[in-house]
Order: structure tokens, then sequence, then C-alpha cells
């Protein structure tokens, strides 16, 4: 699906601050492993840093910015559809993240530590692959966003982003 109306520039750089939320998510979950074997990568936390600090500092500041976002750019019909479909696609992002860390941290994390290196080389794998789909997702959503274009094409995330917000 094309964006049909003009995003303006404030709209775009909104859009793609949105990505931040996903992003710090997969910092703070996920890199270890990716930033103690190619330390430059830590450059990519240095945007995240405004949310990281936010989401740290505050108790329940993941869910606080969680219920910002939703109620006063998601639900506002007075925000743009192409601010409130980036928004809510970046939400749905942060989700499946936290899903991720979930699934991997209570549920595999164990398992695959009783393996000894082959499960530890297993869990640094997924760690890894979660991560650099998160970079690839938000540097998407972020490239498309400075474009003036809907992020639509991320598989399963962009439709539940689209019923979830209306023209």
């Amino acid at each position: 699906m094309s964006f049909s109306g003009s995003a303006s520039p404030s709209d775009r750089a909104f859009s793609a601050l949105a990505y931040l939320l996903p992003l710090s998510v997969g910092i703070l979950s996920f890199s270890a492993y990716a930033f103690r074997d190619f330390p430059f990568l830590q450059i990519l936390a240095i945007p995240a840093l405004p949310v990281l600090v936010v989401s740290r500092n505050l108790p329940f500041g993941d869910f606080l910015i969680f219920l910002g976002l939703l109620f006063f750019v998601i639900r506002n019909p007075k925000v743009s559809y192409f601010i409130r479909f980036n928004v809510m696609q970046s939400i749905l992002l942060d989700i499946a993240l936290v899903l991720g860390n979930l699934i991997l941290g209570y549920l595999l994390q164990p398992a695959m530590r009783s393996m000894g290196s082959a499960g530890a080389l297993t869990l640094e794998t997924f760690s890894n692959m979660f991560f650099l789909a998160t970079i690839a997702a938000v540097a998407y959503g972020v490239f498309r966003s400075v474009q003036g274009n809907l992020a639509d094409e991320i598989p399963a995330v962009s439709e539940a982003a689209r019923i979830q917000t209306r023209y």
C-alpha cells in the first residue's frame, strides 16, 4: 500500500523517531553478544539513549511510553495517518521483541545453558539474529519515513499496523 497523502518534514521526523522504541528494546535485550564481538556497533545505541534513559529511570518507563504513544498519538485522529501508522508499527515491533526476549530468556535459555558450549552458541546465534532483525526493521522504517513513504512491507507487522490505524 502506498501512502496517498503528502508527509510534511515534521511528520517524517516524528515517524522516524518512533522507531527509537524498538531500537532501544533490541539493544537492551539482544545486543550483548554483537557488541562484545563487534564493538563498533555500539554507535547504534547513541540515537536510542533518550528512550533508554526514560525507560530505565522512570518506574514502569517502558509501559508509560507505550501508553503515551497509544493514547496521545495512535488514537488521536488529529495526528496524521503517516505518523500514527509508523508509531503503531514501532509499537508492534516493540511487542514482538519483548515476546522474543521472554521466549529466549525464560524458555530457551535454561535449556540451552544445560547443553554446554553448543547451547551457548545457539543462544548467541538467536540473540544476534533478533538483534540484526531489529536493526534491519528499524533502518527500513526510518529510511522509508524520511522518504515520506509508509514502511508497509514488514511481514505481519505492517498488516497489523494497518488494521489498527485508519485513515
